[in-house]
């Protein structure tokens, strides 16, 4: 390696984890019928739109547009920028089109003689496992149609499904780079707690946050859900926070993500600023307690709806109840997404696989109230029960700031 590239070389995964990834894909692709699957460049929502190339080649920066042609039969080519150099080593057949992927990947199509075959375009149409955010899939229009006209005998399917089961179980060296980005959230909160104060703007609070993150190396852009103001009265979530100032007795409600090499995981935390009512105690209690009941049910075999009814059934206090909330993490949106119910069937009975790495964050509400309190962690199932990839404490002292 170039001395340039090697003081400027990306985290990356071993040739084993490629291979492991790239066989049970090309499985998949049998079962389904698929001779070879296009992942298109898209680097929408925080760059989770390329999450299959991303899975597929490794390849990948801030905004940086990466795709992949991904054949049963034949050589995998990789398209991308600067990013193949610096996280190099798996693909052979690298190839920079800057702005032009569509007609690159045509030309790549053709190249490996796939004039006849099914092509399967991944993000095409969502699943209830990947895309769920996309209800109108991810796939530009202008590759769509540049693969009809020049490849009309080829069959265009969607390749969701194939990419959504292959991500769902995560190996040892993923969900080592997962717990990396909890270590990088983790610091972003801490930078948080040292800042707030009566008295802060708000985006002070979130600049210490992400200036944390940035100065550990995490990967951007990463997203910040930012909900706050006085306790019971707090403005609707924003991705960014304002001009405000704390004040005594606010309460800022966080999801907080942290991403290493691309992969994201999130904590979700409440920061209680000076004196606030008691009733945040009580909240904080449900958050914690059916946090915990959740984690201590799942085990691989369980189903989601299970888990969903473990969380429901955390005994209330004073009024304040609880119930699941609950998303994959990985490279993008993995599946599956139980926010607000009624939930697709289909998840509610599938059962969960050791190697499944999920946000648990349950929603802590009483009538009448507006959110108060929150405590959500990246957890992964393993072969007999669960484990947090997080280290942070569930004590409410520890984030009740600015106390007078």
């Amino acid at each position: 390696m170039e001395a340039d590239v090697q003081e400027r070389a990306l985290p990356t995964f071993s040739l084993a984890e490629r291979d492991r990834r790239w066989r049970r894909v090309l499985e998949l692709m049998a079962t389904e019928g698929i001779d070879v699957l296009v992942a298109p460049a898209n680097t929408a929502s925080y760059n989770k739109a390329q999450s299959d190339a991303r899975y597929l080649t490794q390849f990948g920066m801030v905004e940086e547009s990466v795709a992949c042609v991904f054949p049963r039969d034949g050589r995998v080519i990789g398209l991308g920028g600067p990013s193949s150099k610096l996280a190099a080593g798996w693909i052979d057949d690298v190839r920079t089109p800057r702005r032009t992927f569509a007609e690159a990947i045509v030309a790549a199509l053709k190249e490996i003689g796939a004039q006849r075959p099914t092509i399967g375009i991944c993000g095409l149409a969502p699943s209830p496992l990947l895309f769920m955010r996309a209800p109108d899939g991810v796939v530009g229009h202008t590759l769509v149609e540049k693969l009809r006209a020049e490849l009309p005998d080829a069959r265009i399917v969607s390749g969701t499904e194939v990419m959504a089961e292959a991500r769902m179980v995560k190996s040892e060296e993923e969900i080592a780079f997962l717990e990396k980005g909890v270590r990088l959230a983790e610091a972003g909160l801490q930078a948080l707690l040292d800042t707030a104060r009566p008295g802060i703007k708000e985006s002070a609070c979130y600049a210490a946050l992400v200036a944390a993150e940035i100065a550990r190396d995490c990967t951007l852009p990463f997203m910040i859900g930012w909900v706050s103001g006085p306790v019971g009265h707090v403005y609707p979530r924003l991705t960014q926070a304002t001009q405000r100032i704390l004040q005594d007795g606010d309460v800022i409600l966080n999801e907080i993500e942290g991403r290493w090499a691309g992969y994201t995981a999130q904590i979700d935390q409440s920061t209680f600023v000076g004196d606030v009512p008691s009733e945040c105690r009580d909240a904080w209690a449900i958050g914690v307690d059916s946090f915990n009941r959740t984690v201590a049910a799942m085990k691989p075999g369980v189903t989601y709806g299970e888990l969903i009814r473990a969380c429901a059934d955390t005994p209330s206090v004073a009024g304040w109840s609880a119930r699941l909330v609950l998303h994959g993490r990985g490279l993008g949106d993995d599946g599956p997404l139980i926010t607000t119910p009624p939930f697709d069937p289909a998840v509610v009975e599938r059962p969960l696989q050791e190697g499944n790495v999920f946000v648990v964050k349950p929603a802590v509400h009483r009538e009448g109230r507006g959110e108060t309190a929150r405590f959500g962690d990246s957890v992964v199932v393993t072969a007999t029960g669960a484990r947090r990839l997080g280290a942070r404490s569930t004590d409410f002292a520890t984030y009740n700031v600015g106390v007078s």
